[in-house]
């Protein structure tokens, strides 16, 4: 997903999908940064705040990591300002905003697509190859959608096209209700406080949720909660017959959080995710190479698959 991150926040392509196989030393020190990051969720707080400020250790080993990709990053925005760059990139439509502030919105942006949309997109792909018919339906609504925008090439055309596509929407909402890439969280209070239940929550406590439990509820999801259909989105159009989508209360499903930390880059990661499954459904069937057996979760920091999800590429007829 990094090629695809860096397409959409800087028009630069890493091209680390190229068959050459190039170094991926940002991707590299990326990865290394949000390994360590999240590390400390497993550590004693006191151990990791020291190693921070004796700049020893893994803290020092992050201090370099995230300094790479931000130079990296920098030194692809100042090339841009040298060649009075007119792309439709994040970075180009928001020069205004100032190069730190940019640096760290990408920053954010890169942090919130890799992980998340990469779990989101190998747990989708595997649901597929469990429920052919649900791969036909998105399949049909692709060659539906691309057929009536045939002949546009501007971007907002093809944006337009996507959000076009509700059944491919409704099914990578069922994929994440069921296999949700940031599997639980949580905060701190900063102050005392009250939930609307009447929980009296302290100043300082650490308040967790789980959207992975929470999507497999029951008393939320009615008593097929455990099966995958897409279909308990949509609603029919009296009129037109065309499917709607229904969306739910976000503390329902809280797969992007909710309320005011709701996540700001949803619709992208939407955006991105329909790019991938149209142009690869398109051409192309995913098969699991071994069939037959469920893969194995780890959690931490998101939803993956032990060892990947190894599978046969079939050209479509």
């Amino acid at each position: 997903m990094y090629d695809l991150a860096f397409q959409i926040a800087l028009d630069f392509d890493l091209k680390y999908l190229s068959p050459a196989l190039p170094e991926t030393v940002v991707a590299d020190a990326f990865e290394r940064a949000l390994e360590i990051s999240f590390s400390r969720y497993l550590s004693i707080p006191v151990i990791w705040k020291a190693k921070r400020f004796l700049n020893q250790g893994t803290e020092r080993e992050l201090k370099l990591a995230i300094n790479q990709v931000r130079c990296f990053i920098e030194k692809i925005m100042m090339e841009k300002k040298e060649n009075n760059s007119s792309a439709a990139d994040f970075c180009s439509k928001n020069q205004d905003l100032g190069e730190k502030f940019l640096v760290d919105e990408i920053l954010n942006f890169l942090l919130a697509s890799q992980g998340t949309i990469s779990s989101a997109l190998t747990w989708f792909f595997w649901l597929l190859s469990q429920n052919s018919n649900v791969e036909a339906q998105i399949i049909k609504e692709i060659k539906e959608k691309h057929e009536e925008s045939r002949g546009s090439t501007s971007t907002s055309a093809n944006n337009s096209m996507y959000k076009r596509m509700v059944y491919t929407h409704a099914s990578l909402c069922e994929s994440m209700r069921l296999f949700p890439p940031v599997p639980s969280g949580g905060m701190d209070a900063m102050q005392d406080d009250v939930l609307p239940d009447g929980t009296i929550v302290k100043k300082g406590m650490s308040i967790m949720y789980n959207a992975y439990a929470m999507g497999r509820s029951q008393e939320l999801w009615g008593s097929d909660y455990m099966k995958f259909r897409p279909e308990r989105w949509l609603e029919r159009d009296v009129s037109t017959g065309e499917w709607c989508f229904v969306s739910r209360p976000s503390f329902a499903y809280p797969v992007f959080q909710a309320g005011l930390r709701i996540c700001l880059g949803r619709e992208s990661a939407f955006l991105q995710m329909k790019m991938v499954v149209c142009h690869v459904l398109r051409r192309f069937k995913v098969v699991p190479a071994v069939k037959g057996v469920e893969p194995v979760q780890i959690s931490f920091p998101t939803l993956r698959m032990k060892e990947g999800f190894p599978v046969r590429i079939v050209e479509r007829c």
